[in-house]
């Protein structure tokens, strides 16, 4: 991906193509690194680089909510994440990392789920991989469908049958 008309190439196959409509479940992977090419491309396009955020935080917003939006499907995205001040308790917390100060912020209320994944130790003292389902203070989650545990296996056909009662 290059362009936000890749991107929406994207999403214009996803959303009416023969071939798409046998797939239901949809990753964009890393929506971080999408919001970085499309920053650099609007800045190399613009007198005012400083104008590219707003522009950039507007095209991956309109993006990002169409392709949430796809019917029938399961769309799972990625981003990076980085350390940031929380502006009303002034309590640092990790957030989606995305290029400016106000998409990062904005990104975990457009969705119904989102998670974090991390290594824990189990009981035996073991590594595993964990998917963590809630929000606790320095890191964001929720779970709307209210079906999840706090700590989930990192198997999205399961978490996704969780959800979904397995429909």
């Amino acid at each position: 991906m290059h362009t936000l008309a890749d991107l929406a190439d994207v999403w214009r196959w996803t959303s009416s193509s023969a071939e798409a409509s046998g797939f239901a479940t949809i990753c964009v992977d890393s929506s971080t690194e999408l919001a970085e090419v499309f920053l650099q491309t609007i800045k190399a396009g613009s007198k005012d680089p400083r104008k590219a955020y707003g522009e950039m935080l507007d095209q991956m917003m309109q993006l990002l909510r169409a392709f949430r939006d796809l019917p029938g499907k399961h769309v799972y995205i990625t981003a990076k994440e980085e350390w940031a001040k929380d502006e009303a308790s002034g309590a640092m917390k990790f957030q989606p990392m995305m290029p400016g100060q106000k998409l990062g912020q904005q990104l975990p209320y457009l969705f119904d789920e989102v998670f974090r994944l991390i290594v824990a130790r189990d009981p035996q003292g073991q590594r595993q991989h964990v998917v963590c389902t809630q929000a606790d203070y320095q890191y964001e989650g929720k779970d709307r469908s209210g079906c999840l545990a706090p700590f989930e296996q990192p198997n999205l056909t399961a978490i996704i049958n969780k959800i979904t009662g397995g429909k």
